[in-house]
């Protein structure tokens, strides 16, 4: 199945993550991708609702375009859904992300292709 072999890909970079922890948290410097390993790896505290007011917290200061970043959220939402074996609620936030039709983001490209495997599998509503 085409989303098990996605999903087996993704656990050794979250394994890898994990051994770059600092006291619970992902020690990057990067704002936003830390908010992502840390919503991944299920850090206390980092959760959808995060994620998403991340975007309008920093649209004042963030040189990146929001549609770009909504995109981006809602990958990795769908993500953590699949990665936990919902594929059921990951489906509607890949098509969220490829909506948004940020062709210059690998998170669009891959919403496109989990949401044709989750449809292969059954899984594409």
């Amino acid at each position: 199945m085409r989303v098990e072999a996605a999903t087996s890909r993704a656990l050794p970079f979250l394994h890898n993550l994990r051994e770059s922890v600092v006291e619970g948290g992902v020690s990057i410097e990067a704002t936003f991708p830390r908010l992502i390993a840390n919503y991944l790896l299920d850090e206390p505290g980092h959760n959808d609702a995060e994620l998403r007011a991340f975007t309008a917290a920093n649209a004042a200061t963030d040189p990146r375009d929001k549609d770009a970043m909504e995109c981006q959220v809602e990958f990795y939402i769908g993500l953590k859904k699949l990665l936990n074996k919902r594929p059921d609620l990951a489906t509607p936030h890949f098509k969220t992300a490829a909506a948004k039709n940020q062709t210059q983001l690998v998170e669009y490209w891959l919403s496109g292709s989990l949401i044709r495997s989750q449809a292969q599998a059954g899984h594409g509503k």
